[in-house]
């Protein structure tokens, strides 16, 4: 089983490789945005989710409503090969999500470590359903009009955080330096195409999963 997960990981890395190429291909180097696509902040194009203090009295169920997650989980689906959250140890009901004032996240929102030497590692996830980080990590959820996930998650993927992150002992980023980071916008159909191409390859992914796992 664990040659099994060597090779499955290696596989997940090798698609993200192959999406990036096609990435690149079809928009240029953003950071630099070679092919002058109009450009916007991430504060006009995204709506930021800040983490929530998790207690521990609250922490180790798993069958509640909504999934919380911690920066190991997002470590963990990343380990694993899973771009999207499948993975995770806590979840809370909407009683205990009041007490801890909890903020929930949406779907297909980016969540990433904001402190420490995780934020470093610089490894992203994207949510699959309603669900909360804890105060270790932080959301960016695109403005679907103007940004598919896809295209945002390739374009955060290659934000270096330690770049934005405070000169300090313990490294961490603020929501205010984050929203200032301009993000060149290409045409919304073109983004989609790249969308489906990167369905397609998530599909074969899922099926060697499923033969091998399941």
């Amino acid at each position: 089983m664990n040659l099994l997960i060597i090779l499955y990981n290696k596989t997940a890395h090798s698609d993200y490789k192959h999406s990036k190429s096609r990435f690149i291909e079809m928009f240029g180097d953003l950071k630099l945005n070679s092919l002058n696509w109009n450009e916007t902040t991430l504060k006009d194009s995204c709506t930021f989710y800040s983490g929530t203090g998790f207690p521990t009295k609250y922490q180790g169920k798993t069958d509640l409503k909504y999934p919380l997650y911690k920066v190991g989980d997002i470590s963990r689906n990343y380990q694993n090969g899973y771009k999207y959250l499948h993975l995770c140890e806590n979840t809370i009901d909407d009683f205990i999500c009041k007490n801890i004032k909890g903020q929930i996240i949406p779907p297909n929102t980016v969540v990433f470590a904001k402190i420490g030497e995780a934020l470093k590692l610089n490894r992203r996830a994207i949510t699959i359903k309603e669900s909360l980080v804890d105060n270790n990590a932080m959301g960016i959820y695109p403005n679907p009009n103007i940004l598919s996930i896809e295209y945002f998650y390739q374009f955060m993927c290659d934000i270096d955080m330690q770049e934005y992150s405070s000169s300090t002992t313990v490294p961490s980023v603020k929501k205010s330096v984050l929203e200032e980071i301009r993000i060149p916008i290409a045409p919304i159909e073109l983004q989609n195409e790249f969308s489906s191409f990167v369905e397609q390859i998530d599909k074969l992914k899922f099926v060697c999963h499923s033969k091998y796992f399941l």
